[in-house]
């Protein structure tokens, strides 16, 4: 979003293209625009005074014109389980969080994972979801999303993956989301391949289907399932304000997957409402013909919520069951919840006398 205090446009959100293009507008050569690309995203520069490849006009032309500024961290903190939360603060005074996964705990040159927030809170609102429970502000813009790659990398954090499973439904956000893609898998930037990009989604058919018509279906694919019985979910996943399990998983599998990908199938398991025998044969079963792999994450709770996860061995039972319908299937770790950082856990703030919007 534009900081409401100046008229310039964000350079975090511009692809690569789009820099060509605007620095031929300033009367530069086009391959300038590359150069600038590079800077922010390959060298993590957002000071474009530093830029000193670049003439000194051109330079003084982009600090006038666009605004390279990145959201402000105004938070960290620690885990002590290889995961770092971070709040971030928008130009409009909206605060979001990210957070930050080492692969291998106490390994600081770890791959490091980036979880980023796609919206300021969230339409679906998921009945164990912290995110979306003061209902949905606004969008973010592609240099907010690209933004919290950059805050995180300025700290020093050698990111290797982005998944969008922050705050907000991505495909709710497409034309932002397709942006943010573009621009973080370009070779010439932070260079993320595009199966290091993970998209997170409740199940938006239409828009699967064109994710996977856009990245030729190289973007990963995880679909927030949670149950396959249409009643059983609707009951989690905001009354309703999904699409039922069969349109969602006929989406899945017209997915344009490469050889040897998977779609990831997620389900949040809640004691005594999506966790029985019965509930793992009808996810089986539904899941005939996808190609995908399983992810089971145990309820990760938050106060006033009034749920709670299943015990272990009823996981373990679930997952034997899947198992052995054929599917891979893996239980995540709990990692951040001391933190709130978990799946599920996350919340935005600030801004609080913007008009609240639940549409």
């Amino acid at each position: 979003m534009r900081d409401p205090s100046t008229s310039r446009e964000p350079a975090l959100g511009l692809t690569r293209e789009d820099l060509r293009l605007h620095v031929s507008r300033l009367g530069a050569q086009a391959f300038r625009g590359d150069q600038v690309f590079r800077w922010m995203h390959a060298s993590g520069v957002l000071d474009p005074s530093a830029m000193n490849n670049l003439p000194r006009e051109l330079r003084e032309s982009l600090a006038d014109g666009l605004d390279f500024a990145a959201p402000r961290v105004v938070d960290r903190v620690s885990s002590g389980d290889g995961t770092e939360k971070i709040s971030l603060e928008l130009a409009d005074g909206y605060r979001i969080e990210s957070v930050l996964i080492l692969s291998s705990e106490g390994d600081e040159q770890a791959a490091v994972t980036l979880c980023v927030s796609t919206q300021v809170g969230c339409r679906v609102r998921c009945r164990f979801c912290r995110s979306g429970l003061e209902g949905f502000r606004r969008n973010l813009e592609a240099s907010e999303i690209v933004g919290q790659v950059a805050a995180a990398r300025l700290d020093g954090a050698r990111i290797n993956r982005v998944v969008f499973m922050g705050i907000g439904e991505p495909l709710d956000n497409e034309e932002m989301l397709h942006r943010s893609i573009r621009i973080l898998s370009d070779g010439e930037g932070v260079a993320l391949a595009p199966r290091r990009l993970v998209v997170s989604t409740v199940g938006r058919p239409e828009a699967m289907i064109r994710l996977g018509e856009a990245f030729g279906g190289r973007v990963g694919l995880a679909v927030s399932l949670h149950a396959a019985d249409p009643g059983l979910r609707a009951r989690i996943v905001g009354a309703g304000r999904a699409a039922g399990p069969a349109e969602v998983l006929e989406a899945a599998r017209a997915y344009p997957l490469p050889p040897r990908e998977r779609v990831t199938v997620e389900v949040v398991l809640v004691r005594g409402l999506n966790d029985s025998a019965l509930a793992a044969a009808d996810l089986a079963a539904a899941l005939k013909g996808l190609r995908c792999r399983v992810n089971l994450i145990p309820l990760n709770p938050f106060e006033g919520l009034d749920m709670e996860p299943p015990g272990r061995q009823t996981v373990q039972a679930f997952q034997g069951l899947l198992d052995s319908a054929g599917f891979p299937t893996f239980v995540r770790r709990r990692r951040g919840a001391r933190i709130l950082a978990s799946c599920g856990q996350l919340a935005f703030g600030g801004s609080r006398t913007k008009e609240f919007r639940d549409d």
